[in-house]
């Protein structure tokens, strides 16, 4: 059990769903901040799930398209959960670009636009593994994937429902000459019949905190 030290950041992850066989478009809702195990004592950054949205699982208005119903549904629940936009990330690839704009267009510049299938970044892996993101995975999803299950394992993520848990623990990994590389959508539907879109959401949001 933990307590919060000061008053976490509200963050935010959007997986528009338009690349990578998705088949959801989701947006994750989270608070960041520092926290205290009351047991143990120790102080750590901790990302905590608040609540996830599956913004097309019912498309009411008919006369504008799935990328406007998607950017209306992300500014209201940005709004009612005072999430600033420089804190959302969303997955850019594919159709990134025109729905960025329209994102911006209706709430504000300072998204974080990330690509899946882009260069990892140029961050330490983890407090044990001194390498770089860019040494160490095939791709940022790889990336998010590999660090987000780690910071699980560390304690640092919380708030999980037990239908993202699934998503999570389901998708593979491989690892070629050093580097690591997540079992793409397309190829865990047609293992699993499932696509961990909320998982995508999630991780995304660890990237705004």
């Amino acid at each position: 059990c933990k307590t919060w030290l000061d008053a976490p950041t509200m963050v935010a992850g959007l997986d528009p769903a338009f690349t990578h066989g998705g088949d959801r478009a989701v947006l994750s809702i989270g608070k960041v901040g520092w926290a205290q195990n009351v047991d143990t004592g120790q102080r750590q950054k901790v990302f905590e799930l608040v609540k996830f949205y599956i913004l097309d699982d019912d498309v009411t208005n008919k006369a504008i398209s799935k990328s406007e119903w998607i950017v209306s549904l992300t500014k209201k629940y940005l709004a009612e959960h005072r999430v600033d936009i420089r804190n959302l990330c969303l997955d850019g690839t594919g159709g990134g670009d025109p729905f960025s704009a329209l994102l911006a267009r209706e709430i504000g510049l300072g998204a974080q636009n990330i690509a899946f299938s882009g260069k990892p970044s140029e961050m330490q892996v983890s407090k044990n593994d001194t390498r770089k993101g860019v040494d160490r995975f095939k791709n940022m999803a790889s990336e998010l994937w590999y660090v987000g299950k780690e910071l699980i394992r560390a304690g640092q993520i919380r708030g999980l429902s037990p239908d993202v848990v699934a998503e999570m623990t389901a998708r593979t990994y491989s690892e070629q000459n050093g580097k690591v590389e997540i079992e793409s959508k397309k190829d865990m539907k047609s293992r699993t019949k499932k696509s961990p879109d909320i998982a995508d959401g999630v991780f995304l949001s660890l990237l705004a905190a």
